[in-house]
C-alpha cells in the first residue's frame, strides 16, 4: 500500500490509506453471501450463534501485542470469541470479518474508516469510545462491551476479582512511592 499520510503533519490519513488498501486488496466476502450445500438450516444456525459471541478487535499499534492478549482473555472470560485486526492477521482471516456481532477499534483516529464501511457494509455496529489504558478506561470499556452482549454482570464479577488482585499486587509500591 503505498502510503505517503505517514510522511505528513496529519498521520491518521496514512491509516485510512492502510484500511483502503485492505478493503481493495483483500477478498471480505460475507459468508451469509455464500449458500451452504443442500441449504442445510443446521450450518446457518451454528454460524448465526458463533457470530453472536463475536467480537472483532481493531488495533492498528495503539496498544502492544501483550495488550490484545490481556484483551482478548478478558473478553473470553465472559465467553465471547475475539478476532484482532489488522496487525498480525494472516490475510486469509480477513474472510471471516463479518462473522461478528460488534467491532471495536482500541483507536477511533485510527480505525473509524474501516469500521465505519464494515457498518455499511454489512450491518456490523462499532464502538471506538476510549482506549483500555489504566483501571477506569479498562473497566468503561469492558463493561461497554458486555452490556452489549447481555454480559454486564459477568463483566462486573471479573472487573471486581481482577481489580481486586491489582490493588494487592500495587500496595507494596504504594507504600515505597507514599510521599514522593
Amino acid at each position: 500500500v503505498h502510503c505517503e499520510g505517514f510522511k505528513t503533519r496529519v498521520s491518521a490519513t496514512a491509516y485510512d490509506a492502510v484500511y483502503h488498501g485492505y478493503l481493495n486488496g483483500l477478498d471480505l466476502t460475507d459468508e451469509a453471501e455464500i449458500e451452504p450445500i443442500d441449504g442445510r438450516d443446521l450450518y446457518r444456525m451454528k454460524r448465526e450463534y458463533q457470530k453472536s459471541r463475536t467480537v472483532n478487535v481493531f488495533n492498528t499499534f495503539s496498544l502492544g501485542r501483550v495488550d490484545e492478549v490481556e484483551l482478548t482473555r478478558l473478553l473470553n472470560a465472559i465467553e465471547l470469541e475475539v478476532n484482532i485486526y489488522p496487525n498480525f492477521s494472516h490475510p486469509e482471516s480477513f474472510r471471516r470479518i463479518s462473522e461478528a456481532a460488534l467491532n471495536v477499534g482500541l483507536c477511533p483516529t485510527h480505525d473509524d474508516y474501516f469500521l465505519k464501511y464494515l457498518e455499511s457494509r454489512f450491518g456490523i455496529p462499532y464502538l471506538f469510545k476510549n482506549m483500555p489504558i489504566g483501571i477506569q478506561n479498562t473497566r468503561d470499556w469492558f463493561l461497554e462491551i458486555a452490556e452489549r452482549f447481555g454480559k454486564s454482570a459477568d463483566a462486573e464479577r471479573i472487573l471486581q476479582a481482577e481489580e481486586k488482585i491489582l490493588q494487592e499486587a500495587l500496595a507494596p509500591l504504594r507504600k515505597k512511592l507514599q510521599g514522593k
